[in-house]
């Protein structure tokens, strides 16, 4: 069931993403462990829970006057490969609809641009380093 984030949730999603696979050692280990210690919900925030618990989340913040950017996105290490993010991304761009977006931007982990694209993302080009995230980023836009 994908359902909006209850403050109960977020211990368990801060966990995730400090623990996330999907950031190497170092520099983005060190940013997301950071981020994630004092992470809270700020936007359209939704998490996948099922019977073994919660499986991913999302979060979409405004990106212009209507359109959304897809601010985080998170599939458990454990239930990468099984769904997960495929339910969250329908859901997203569901979610991004329903408020009359016409686009998402989507500011990507560079290991994780190839899912947007398989999800219909195109490039949109790179985000450069900022003093937060000290690497390029792959830019997509979802549009709806």
């Amino acid at each position: 069931m994908i359902r909006p984030v209850r403050p109960e949730d977020v211990p368990a999603l801060r966990r995730m993403m400090a623990g996330s696979n999907g950031y190497a050692d170092g520099p983005p280990r060190d940013m997301i462990v950071r981020y994630a210690t004092d992470w809270t919900p700020q936007g359209e925030t939704f998490v996948l829970e099922d019977e073994a618990g919660l499986a991913g989340f999302y979060e979409l913040i405004g990106w212009g006057e209507r359109d959304r950017e897809l601010d985080l996105f998170f599939t458990a290490d454990d239930r990468q490969g099984q769904g997960v993010g495929r339910a969250l991304f329908d859901h997203m761009a569901g979610e991004a609809r329903a408020v009359g977006a016409q686009a998402v931007l989507i500011c990507s982990n560079p290991g994780a641009a190839d899912f947007y694209r398989r999800m219909g993302a195109s490039d949109a080009g790179v985000k450069p380093p900022s003093d937060t995230i000290t690497w390029e980023r792959p830019k997509l836009v979802l549009t709806l």
